[in-house]
């Protein structure tokens, strides 16, 4: 198979050899003369198995890889943030080595937070339950789903295809007992500098009942 190794980075540097990197985020084994099938985890992020020079296999992230090869930074140790909120689209260009603060702002600005992938069936049992007037919190219990993934089709931050089919009740979850992981979640946003005000309006709970508990903790 040809390949353009002007357009990649052998991932040596990395302990990977015989593997290169390329600029759009394909990576490509000497050993197999092929690109390496990329499968997507529970986080929606690409990733390749590699065998290390120690004879180890590695599930690595893909981004990560492609930022690594072509994105200079002074701290590896930095997260890295995908600028136009595609987890899938690797291309360098589209990459930028971020702290944990500047990552949690353009999750909250883009609309972006950890979230379950869902199917269309799950979606639509998510929306009949809303729509039904069952707590966000007691849909995230029963069908193990995490609180997050449920806020944002609520608030048809995603699968507004499938949502947009759906009338909610206009006022729920600010009313509703926050569970442990909401809370848990608001305190992460909290205390990586993001403000009360926007983390409840975020998690579409109530400022006053969150301002007291994170004031309590």
């Amino acid at each position: 198979m040809y390949i353009n190794y002007e357009f990649t980075s052998e991932l040596y540097f990395l302990g990977f050899p015989k593997y290169h990197v390329s600029l759009d985020g394909y990576v490509y084994s000497d050993f197999s003369d092929q690109y390496i099938t990329q499968k997507i985890d529970d986080y929606g992020y690409l990733r390749a198995q590699l065998h290390g020079i120690d004879g180890k296999c590695y599930n690595l992230l893909v981004h990560r890889l492609v930022a690594l090869a072509f994105v200079p930074t002074t701290d590896v140790n930095l997260q890295i943030n995908h600028k136009d909120g595609n987890k899938t689209n690797n291309w360098y260009s589209n990459l930028e080595w971020a702290t944990n603060l500047q990552n949690a702002h353009h999750a909250l600005r883009s609309g972006l937070m950890p979230h379950a992938v869902l199917n269309d069936q799950k979606c639509h049992q998510i929306c009949h339950m809303l729509a039904c007037g069952i707590s966000q919190t007691e849909i995230s219990n029963q069908l193990n789903i995490p609180y997050t993934t449920i806020s944002s089709v609520f608030r048809r931050k995603n699968w507004i295809h499938i949502s947009n089919q759906y009338i909610f009740p206009s006022v729920q979850s600010r009313t509703e007992p926050m569970s442990g992981e909401v809370l848990k979640i608001a305190y992460g946003m909290i205390d990586s500098g993001i403000s009360i005000k926007d983390t409840a309006n975020h998690l579409d709970i109530s400022y006053v009942a969150l301002k007291k508990r994170n004031s309590n903790r």
